[in-house]
């Protein structure tokens, strides 16, 4: 049992009283916050965490040797969780305020990139033909 302090009379009662004994006044408990889905808003969810991969173990011992099998751990620690009724998968901490926190970053390095090509043209026309010319796509170059 812990004590809190009532909203209306400020004076210390039982968390698990209704009303408090001092005032009256009902106390209302707070409400849990729930894991929901981003994408549906159910709160049928499962998480795991990854294991070893055995792919990447393969891949790294084939590019590097014996040494590479320990690419089979490369986010082996990392949660998943899974939402039971549509299938969605996300990390923890992904959310709808997180998703909308993301785009509004990605939303702000654009604005960020399209200044920096106003501001600054020939920076950007001449990596484009540098680029083309890489690419082969430049006729003068070949």
């Amino acid at each position: 049992m812990a004590l809190i302090k009532c909203t209306e009379c400020s004076k210390d009662i039982s968390d698990k009283a209704t009303n408090c004994i001092n005032c009256g006044a009902p106390i209302t408990a707070k409400k849990e916050k729930l894991i929901q889905c981003a994408k549906c808003g159910s709160t049928e969810l499962t998480s795991q965490k990854k294991g070893f991969s055995g792919g990447k173990a393969l891949g790294g011992a084939v590019l590097t040797g014996g040494v590479g099998l320990l690419a089979g751990t490369i986010g082996s620690k990392k949660i998943n969780i899974t939402c039971l009724k549509c299938g969605h998968r996300f990390k923890p901490g992904e959310d709808k305020v997180g998703k909308k926190r993301k785009e509004k970053k990605e939303k702000k390095e654009q604005e960020e990139l399209n200044k920096s090509i106003r501001e600054n043209p020939g920076k950007w026309l001449m990596f484009i033909i540098l680029l083309g010319c890489l690419l082969g796509y430049c006729n003068s170059c070949l």
